[in-house]
């Protein structure tokens, strides 16, 4: 103790003369450089060296001013309007719970009978797991698959692959899967709202979807209708953000385009027209 006490003593008073508060006359002056050392005899610090080209010498900066508007209250107006900006992206998201909640609840009970269509595109899902996703005849990623003595195309066989694989095959599996693919279309028709036609409650829409009669039950099967309907939505929303907002959205479009084209029979004859009549009827903006 006797042999380190003194020297323990004299290196923690150069680290308190190193890091030492600077007065104030020091902080006016903006002359303070860590970097240069106390001198040994408690002479001044070695002038500071000149500040590299295109920078500037390092300062403290200002003191906070009390009566700057940071620390003013937010008047009524102010706070209003504060609440209103975020609170619809809260509003938004409770609303895709809501629909969630609805959509996934008892699946197994309502409805009541579980169609052999809904159990088709589980049983495909799982074939083409197994195959390696190649047809029967050996082609990759087939979209067309074969249903008693037709082949029809079914995009939504692709999302029961994943889910049959981890949860195994079940009704609640299968709606739940189809479920969850709706929650696009609920949020595809809000940011419609939003993004499009500039409404003020545009998250209402995700709410008016989820207690619509028809929608209610169709949206809680495995019919592959309804995951047609939901890329359509999507298609539908980013040709609108093509045509009202950037045209980089086209890329979107097209995918979910070609999307809801081979996602059910009637789709197709429906995309097929529905392109040729917007092509024409947006002929003015293309060229």
């Amino acid at each position: 103790w006797v042999f380190f006490r003194p020297r323990l003593s004299s290196a923690s008073e150069r680290v308190r003369a190193r890091f030492k508060t600077p007065s104030p006359e020091q902080i006016q002056s903006k002359s303070i450089h860590w970097w240069a050392p106390p001198r040994s005899d408690g002479g001044p610090r070695a002038p500071a060296r000149p500040p590299r080209p295109g920078r500037e010498a390092w300062s403290y900066p200002p003191p906070l001013n009390p009566h700057d508007q940071l620390f003013q209250p937010m008047s009524a107006a102010r706070l209003k309007e504060a609440i209103k900006q975020n609170i619809a992206p809260l509003l938004f998201a409770g609303s895709l719970a809501v629909y969630a909640i609805t959509r996934l609840f008892a699946l197994d009970e309502f409805p009541i009978n579980f169609f052999a269509d809904e159990a088709n595109q589980v049983v495909n899902a799982v074939e083409l797991a197994k195959r390696g996703f190649r047809d029967p005849l050996g082609g990759w990623f087939p979209m067309y698959f074969h249903l008693n003595a037709f082949y029809y195309p079914d995009i939504a066989v692709y999302f029961h692959v994943l889910t049959a694989s981890l949860f195994g095959k079940s009704i609640v599996v299968a709606r739940a899967t189809s479920a969850l693919v709706t929650i696009l279309a609920a949020g595809a028709a809000g940011l419609l709202l939003k993004q499009v036609f500039r409404a003020r409650y545009w998250w209402a829409a995700v709410l008016l979807l989820a207690i619509t009669p028809a929608w209610f039950m169709f949206s809680r099967t495995a019919f592959d209708f309804v995951a047609m309907s939901s890329l359509y939505a999507l298609f539908i929303l980013f040709y609108l953000l093509y045509r009202y907002r950037s045209p980089r959205y086209i890329y979107l479009a097209l995918i979910f385009g070609a999307a809801t084209f081979y996602a059910y029979p009637v789709a197709q004859a429906a995309m097929g027209l529905l392109t040729l009549f917007l092509l024409i009827s947006d002929l003015h903006y293309h060229w």
